[in-house]
């Protein structure tokens, strides 16, 4: 977990919660819009949890485009 944490303790604006459609299922992914990167997390409990702490660290959830 603590590779992780720069994701929820970054300075506010580095990363966002970019809200988008995957096969389907609706997934909050860790977006760094500095760098236009994000961050995937294969283990669904693990991601659960930073979700978790991101938004208690007021980290903003964004409706994010995908192309069709």
């Amino acid at each position: 977990m603590n590779e992780l944490e720069h994701l929820w303790t970054s300075p506010p604006g580095t990363y966002i919660l970019a809200r988008v459609s995957v096969e389907g299922k609706e997934v909050l992914l860790p977006l760094n819009v500095i760098e236009s990167k994000t961050t995937v997390i294969d283990d669904d409990s693990l991601q659960e949890e930073v979700t978790r702490r991101m938004i208690a660290a007021g980290v903003q959830i964004v409706d994010y485009p995908t192309k069709n």
